[in-house]
């Protein structure tokens, strides 16, 4: 009997020894990535002239949404409506010789409007915002204006 107990103590003190190992190594490697990451993964943007393009944008947007906002206001039924636009950036090659060119491209709009709870006026503001920027119908939502 004595042999019998003198193996289940080797196996153990084997056991705990190779937990131990397990632990240690699983703790260096961890260490070494959390002391070797120079960076956290985010990216920072830095604009050199100050941002002008962003701002150009915004205004470029606004006066799309507010231009959009006019025309639906125009339907009947429609009502009081905020509108709210987002964009695809799209390259498009001029030709071999010269730079692709950026342009924005419509990718979807929310609608929020008075009248959109009757069936009729919400049809008619999906099919003049995808006929409007040539988006499919599935890429424009129409919500009941909260008052």
């Amino acid at each position: 009997m004595s042999k019998g107990w003198k193996t289940i103590i080797t196996d153990k003190k084997t056991f705990y020894g190779l937990l131990l190992i397990i632990v240690l190594s699983v703790m260096v490697l961890m260490g070494t990535e959390v002391f070797t990451q120079e960076r956290d993964g985010r990216r920072q943007i830095v604009d050199i002239d100050g941002g002008e393009e962003v701002a150009a944008d915004r205004e470029r947007k606004s006066e799309e949404e507010l231009r959009l906002q006019t025309m639906l206001s125009q339907i009947a039924g429609v009502g009081e409506n905020q509108v709210m636009i987002t964009w695809q950036e799209t390259e498009d090659a001029i030709s071999v010789f010269s730079q692709a060119q950026e342009h924005k491209k419509v990718q979807g709009v929310i609608v929020a409007a008075e009248g959109a709870s009757n069936t009729k006026v919400q049809l008619s503001i999906i099919n003049a915002v995808a006929s409007v920027y040539d988006i499919p119908v599935s890429s424009v939502m129409v919500f009941q204006l909260e008052q």
